[in-house]
């Protein structure tokens, strides 16, 4: 509920994939499409959809498995 569009959630080791990876997580129905991306550098970053509509609040929330075979 405080993460904010694309905020650096995580650090893994650089290049941890060999090209940046996207995955789809869940959020509140009105943000259906919010993403992680896992860049070369090995920052992982998340994506809020629907970005001016989010806002702090109990009510907000991102959860999901990223996974990738390279």
């Amino acid at each position: 509920d405080n993460v904010e569009h694309s905020q650096v959630i995580a650090q893994l080791p650089a290049n941890f994939a060999k090209s940046p990876q996207v995955g789809f997580i869940r959020a509140p129905l009105i943000h259906n499409g919010t993403s992680l991306i896992v860049e070369n550098d090995g920052t992982v970053k998340v994506f809020i959809s629907n970005e001016p509509e989010w806002a702090k609040s109990n009510d907000k929330y991102i959860y999901g498995t990223v996974s990738w075979i390279e």
